[in-house]
C-alpha cells in the first residue's frame, strides 16, 4: 500500500505542524519505501491496514492484564518431535488468529528483506541444493551446528531487527512482542545440563524467543544471523574459502591452495554476534571421505546420495515387478501404515526431490513410475 506522502504534507502544514516533524516523517516514509517495507507509524494504522479492529492486537499482545499462562495457550498449540539424535524438539505452533499477522509481517515485510548471499535457508528462490553447490569439489569443508538457534534469539533482538528495518519504537515494540514467547516451565526441565551451562547466562525460563513453529521466526532469526553472515563473508575474501549458512548449519569450505580461519576466530566471531556453538557436531571432513552439506553430496558435483537412489529404485522394481500391494504386505516393518494411496504420494514425493537435485536422474525413476499400476 503505497503511502500518500504529498497528502499528508499538506495536510500537516494545514494542522500547523513543525518543519522538523513533518522532515522526520518524510525521513521515516523514504526509508522505509527504499527497502520496500509497508509504512506503519502506530498499531491502529497497522490494523486498519489490515481491516481488523485494533483490540483484536490488544488481546493478542496481552494488554488487558491477563494470566500469561492462560494467554498462552490460547496463542499458541504446543506439541513436540523427535529429534534424530533422540532428543526431543518444541514445536510451538501460532493458532489461526495470532498466526495471521504473524504471516502478514512475513509476507509484507520479511520476505522483502535483502539477505547476504551466503544465507540460502528459508529464502524465496533458494534451496539446500544452492547451499550444497558453493562447496562442490571442495578438498576439504567443516560444519558448525549453532546450539540452541531460536531458543538464544530473545525478544530485544527482535525488536532492533524492526529497528534496523526503519520502524520506530512502538510498531517494533509490537511486532517483537508478537512473534516471540515464553516457552512453557516443563520446557526448560528437559534441556540438557550442558547445554544449560552455555547458554545459561543468556537464557532463562521467563526470556520471550524465537518459538520454533511460527512462519516468521526463520526469517527473524535470518536477519538477527545476518552480521555474522556478513563478517563470515568478508573474511572468505580475504582468505578465499567458501561460506553459507543454512538455518543454524554453517559451512566452510576450501579448494587446493585455500586456507580455512582458524576454529578459534570462527568462534569468536559466532560468539560475539550472540551465538554458541554446538562443539560436539563440528566436523572437518576431507576429500574421499563422505562429504555432505545439507545430506546432499558434494565430493562429484552436488548430488542425492547413492544409498538414498537406491532405495527409490528399489521401490520401484519392486512395486513393478510384484505389484504395489505385494511390495507393502513384504515390507509392513519399514512401510508400516501405509496403503497404496499414500505409498503413491510419498513415493512420487521423494521422485520430485530428486528431480530439484538432479533433473537426469528424475527422468529415469519418473519413467519407471509411470509403469506402475495404481488403480484402485
Amino acid at each position: 500500500m503505497e503511502f500518500p506522502l504529498n497528502e499528508f504534507i499538506e495536510l500537516a502544514k494545514t494542522k500547523d505542524k513543525s518543519q522538523e516533524y513533518i522532515n522526520s516523517v518524510i525521513h521515516y516514509v523514504k526509508n522505509l519505501e527504499s527497502n520496500d517495507f509497508p509504512i506503519i507509524f502506530t498499531r491502529q494504522h497497522w490494523a486498519s491496514m489490515m481491516q481488523i479492529q485494533s483490540t483484536f492486537i490488544d488481546y493478542l499482545l496481552n494488554d488487558y492484564g491477563e494470566d500469561f499462562e492462560d494467554v498462552l495457550q490460547s496463542k499458541y498449540s504446543c506439541f513436540t518431535l523427535r529429534k534424530r539424535n533422540g532428543g526431543e524438539r518444541l514445536i510451538m505452533a501460532p493458532k489461526e488468529d495470532l498466526k495471521y499477522l504473524q504471516k502478514w509481517i512475513q509476507f509484507n515485510i520479511l520476505n522483502n528483506y535483502k539477505f547476504e548471499d551466503s544465507c540460502t535457508g528459508f529464502i524465496i528462490g533458494k534451496s539446500i541444493k544452492d547451499n550444497a553447490k558453493k562447496h562442490e569439489f571442495a578438498e576439504t569443508i567443516l560444519k558448525i551446528d549453532l546450539l540452541q538457534f531460536f531458543d538464544t534469539i530473545k525478544v530485544e533482538r527482535i525488536y532492533y531487527c524492526f529497528k534496523k528495518m526503519g520502524y520506530i519504537g512502538n510498531v517494533s515494540h509490537d511486532f517483537a512482542n508478537l512473534c516471540t514467547v515464553v516457552h512453557p516451565k516443563e520446557y526448560w526441565k528437559k534441556v540438557d545440563s550442558e547445554v544449560k551451562s552455555v547458554i545459561g547466562q543468556t537464557i532463562n525460563s521467563s526470556s520471550r524467543v524465537l518459538p520454533q513453529g511460527a512462519p516468521t521466526s526463520p526469517l527473524l532469526a535470518n536477519i538477527v544471523a545476518s552480521k555474522m553472515d556478513k563478517r563470515f563473508g568478508g573474511l572468505s575474501k580475504k582468505l578465499g574459502f567458501n561460506y553459507t549458512r543454512y538455518a543454524d548449519d554453517l559451512t566452510f569450505s576450501i579448494k587446493k591452495g585455500q586456507k580455512l580461519p582458524s576454529l578459534n576466530v570462527i568462534y569468536q566471531i559466532i560468539e560475539s554476534e550472540g551465538f554458541y556453538v554446538n562443539k560436539k557436531k563440528t566436523k572437518f571432513i576431507n576429500k574421499g571421505c563422505a562429504q555432505y552439506v545439507t545430506g546432499l553430496t558434494i565430493a562429484n558435483g552436488v548430488n542425492v546420495n547413492k544409498k538414498y537412489r537406491k532405495m527409490i529404485e528399489r521401490h520401484l522394481y519392486f512395486c513393478r515387478k510384484y505389484g504395489v500391494d505385494n511390495h507393502l504386505n513384504k515390507n509392513k516393518k519399514t512401510l508400516f501404515g501405509f496403503n497404496r494411496l499414500s505409498f503413491h504420494d510419498w513415493l512420487y514425493g521423494h521422485i520430485c526431490y530428486i528431480k530439484s537435485i538432479n533433473e537426469n536422474c528424475y527422468k529415469k525413476l519418473i519413467e519407471e513410475y509411470k509403469k506402475i499400476t495404481w488403480t484402485i
